[in-house]
């Protein structure tokens, strides 16, 4: 491929070229000589329509015949039937930089059944960050720690720069004694103690590593304490990310910033570190189609670094695994529960875990798995769509709660503890729905009897809801049970439907009707009546009197309004209620966030702020003429061609839009 880009010039016409190719002969290795550069000057200046078409045809088939025979290379194995895990296996020059691609490809086989693979993947990922410093999920924000608990012991610590430490002397040459001091310190570790060990190592032994340079060191002029670490560390981190990325400078100007000459001490750069090691893993693009070969193989592309952090993280399963098997005499469950069911990774860089080794696949799995990485993300894409790591631990609310909600909700449960209402008050975006979902979850699972009423404006929310709330039982962040103590009622078209509860069975969601309601003298039966829209509902005189004769207005109420939206000028709220304003939009990027301004009512730039640090996208128009020539008029079927057309546009460059577009139609038509 490579020598008919270079003997070819791109200077004949288009359809000499690609008759030239001869794009039905090539061999899968070819795919990697594919470039940025030389797709866009193939599909956007050498070839005609036709031609592009046949061309991007041929590639797919290619990227698609590549990945599967990749698949069938990984042999199934089942790791509850294995007594031992086999050895990780990888070459020091595998963990270093790549003069081609500063992305990993990892391929992961699962041998469960294909309808839980993405739980049994969401599930491995969040054990990952659990154990090494998803800061969302560690109770110790500032050190970016997760305490890792085992029956009968001290409970342990990780953190992502942990997980380096444990390569950085698993590959230098030292003398014995001191490797036996840092397996010692492994026993109960916390990143203070691996710190200070590590330290005393590399200052007090002859110590012998490809990112321990003393000399250099020296010349940074630094006699911080602990410098020695934070050097070594820094130099393995810039070592897996490219020279001329945007992530590598990242890492010098947001984590390193200056450290070596500043006043901060290890601490503080630690929890950058950790912070950002994290971040890379969250970007880890998950190929969300798995092929079938008997067992399902899954596709990540990640960056070096990441690929390095997940692969000590397995090691370090392996080596618990096999504590706890020798300490019991027994098999341990521990292993297979993080793991789920995965039985082996191999990556691009030749990196390998697995239960049962297959030395003779290995090389041609690499070999394979390096090509697409090499690929451009446009064709890494032709093997399914994408999703982040962060993104599947974070889609339909099964994140943790911003900083700015987290103290907005301190002060909703200081309210509701002493059984005082809330009204939760805040523009379109600042997450009002997903932060009482939140709050009604936690006092559902505090309280066994505990009942939940919301009241919404559409059943389309209510199946949003129930959505949100089975996926999160689901994923096993909350009992199943909460579902039974969840109910619903609607303003329908003939009035107030409900209360109901929802089920779901065989993937849908089900509606439960409840027979009867308790109607109490001067109480309600559910400890908390949520109302969303709560600006519309308390402005109509009938769904306020709705509200009166069920005695919902005597359970602890939720409101969530916004009043720029609001139909009229003055709502009459219940009294006595809590206000609470979240004012960080968290849904949209800074361009929507002040564009949709224009159309909220009382509401100044300077009232609101956005939680994301990005301008966003511009908005893009599709504008047409009438091809009646009547200002105004246009028939359903023009206007329907026109919308079909954007859609398809959109799709093209946004894979997963599933329930993520809204389509506005004007009542005239």
């Amino acid at each position: 491929m490579v020598r008919f880009f270079q003997e070819n010039g791109f200077s004949k016409k288009a359809r000499a070229l690609c008759e030239e190719l001869g794009i039905e002969d090539w061999n899968l290795q070819d795919l990697e000589y594919l470039t940025e550069e030389s797709l866009d000057d193939l599909t956007e200046t050498k070839l005609r329509m036709h031609e592009k078409k046949k061309l991007w045809n041929v590639i797919s088939e290619k990227v698609r015949e590549l990945s599967v025979s990749t698949a069938r290379l990984l042999s199934p194995a089942d790791l509850s039937d294995a007594s031992t895990l086999s050895d990780s296996s990888g070459s020091e020059a595998s963990d270093s930089e790549d003069d081609i691609s500063e992305d990993e490809v990892v391929a992961a086989r699962n041998t469960g059944d294909r309808e839980d693979f993405e739980l049994h993947l969401t599930c491995f990922l969040r054990s990952f960050g659990s154990f090494s410093g998803d800061h969302r999920i560690s109770p110790d924000r500032m050190m970016q720690v997760m305490q890792i608990e085992r029956d009968g012991e001290e409970p342990r610590e990780w953190t992502m720069c942990m997980l380096l430490w444990l390569k950085l002397v698993r590959d230098a040459s030292m003398d014995e004694d001191w490797r036996e001091i840092w397996q010692e310190s492994l026993s109960s570790p916390s990143q203070d103690k691996l710190l200070r060990t590590l330290d005393k190592i590399l200052r007090r032994g002859e110590v012998t590593c490809k990112y321990w340079d003393t000399a250099k060191l020296a010349a940074r002029g630094c006699r911080k304490q602990l410098v020695s670490v934070i050097f070594v560390t820094d130099e393995l981190v810039r070592a897996h990310l490219s020279a001329d990325s945007s992530i590598r400078g990242s890492w010098g100007r947001r984590v390193m910033s200056g450290w070596y000459g500043n006043t901060e001490d290890a601490g503080q750069v630690l929890e950058r570190m950790n912070k950002f090691l994290w971040a890379q893993v969250e970007a880890t693009q998950v190929i969300t189609d798995v092929i079938d070969t008997g067992s399902y193989v899954c596709y990540m592309s990640m960056h070096k670094i990441a690929c390095l952090l997940l692969f000590e993280y397995l090691e370090t399963c392996k080596k618990h695994k096999t504590e706890t098997m020798s300490a019991e005499s027994g098999s341990d469950r521990s292993m297979s529960g993080k793991l789920e069911g995965f039985s082996m990774f191999a990556s691009s860089s030749g990196k390998v875990f697995c239960v049962q080794p297959t030395p003779h696949r290995l090389a041609e799995i690499s070999r394979n798995l390096r090509v697409l990485a090499r690929l451009p993300g446009r064709l890494l894409l032709l093997l399914g769509p994408a999703r982040s790591a962060g993104g599947l631990l974070g889609e339909e609310g099964r994140t943790m709660l911003t900083e700015h909600q987290e103290e907005k909700a301190k002060a909703c449960q200081e309210a509701m503890a002493r059984r005082q209402g809330v009204h939760l008050r805040g523009p379109a975006g600042t997450g009002k729905t997903f932060m009482a979902l939140h709050l009604m979850l936690r006092e559902l699972a505090k309280d066994s009897s505990c009942s939940v009423l919301f009241l919404l404006r559409s059943e389309g929310f209510v199946y949003f809801i129930a959505r949100w709330v089975s996926s999160m039982a689901r994923w096993k962040l909350v009992d199943e049970g909460l579902f039974d103590r969840i109910f619903f009622s609607f303003r329908g078209e003939r009035g107030w439907d409900g209360p109901f509860w929802m089920t779901e069975g065989d993937g849908e969601l089900r509606r439960q009707e409840r027979k009867v309601e308790l109607l109490l003298e001067d109480a309600s039966e559910y400890k908390y009546v949520v109302i969303d829209e709560a600006h519309h509902v308390f402005s109509d005189e009938e769904a306020t009197e709705y509200i009166r004769s069920k005695h919902y207005d005597q359970a602890t109420m939720l409101l969530m309004s916004d009043s720029s939206q609001a139909d009229v000028r003055s709502v009459a709220y219940p009294e006595g209620l809590q206000a609470v304003d979240l004012t960080d939009v968290v849904r949209n990027s800074q361009r929507t966030m002040t564009a949709s301004l224009v159309f909220q009512r009382g509401i100044a730039a300077a009232q609101v702020s956005c939680h994301h640090n990005i301008a966003g996208r511009p908005v893009r128009p599709f504008v047409f003429a009438s091809s009646s020539g009547d200002e105004g008029s246009c028939g359903a079927g023009e206007y329907v061609a026109h919308v079909v057309a954007a859609v398809k546009e959109a799709t093209a460059e946004f894979a997963d839009l599933d329930r993520k577009m809204a389509i506005l139609v004007d009542e005239r038509l």
